[in-house]
């Protein structure tokens, strides 16, 4: 008979080394692909910097390129990309004008849900 005080032999505290391999639990393996996959759906980071890429302010305001491009090419206050002289391609923004064209062409979340489909009114 052990007292609880002696130290049990270590046959009765370990267990045999097994020859196989060890797996992981299938929910565990399920929960890992899941989060993955959920990792790969969040919206890209964009670092600050001084100027923006198309991309770069598709990501930060959540929308399509192509809805950046649009706003780009309106004809009443255009989002105020830039281009190299002698370049077509490689639009860039600063952060100051792209901060002051948001303002100006954005209203607050709570008045747009409290705007009525008859109120055009800003």
């Amino acid at each position: 008979m052990l007292n609880a005080a002696e130290p049990r032999p270590a046959a009765e505290t370990e267990q045999a080394p097994s020859d196989s391999p060890q797996e992981v639990p299938t929910a565990s393996k399920k929960r890992s692909e899941t989060a993955m996959t959920n990792n790969k759906r969040t919206t890209p980071q964009v670092p600050m910097k001084d100027y923006y890429t198309v991309q770069d302010v598709a990501a930060l305001l959540g929308t399509s390129q192509d809805r950046i491009r649009e706003y780009a090419s309106r004809p009443v206050d255009p989002m105020p990309f830039r281009l190299l002289p002698g370049l077509t391609r490689g639009m860039f923004i600063n952060r100051m004008d792209l901060a002051d064209w948001v303002w100006k062409n954005t209203v607050l979340a709570y008045k747009a849900k409290a705007k009525g489909p008859e109120d055009d009114s800003r």
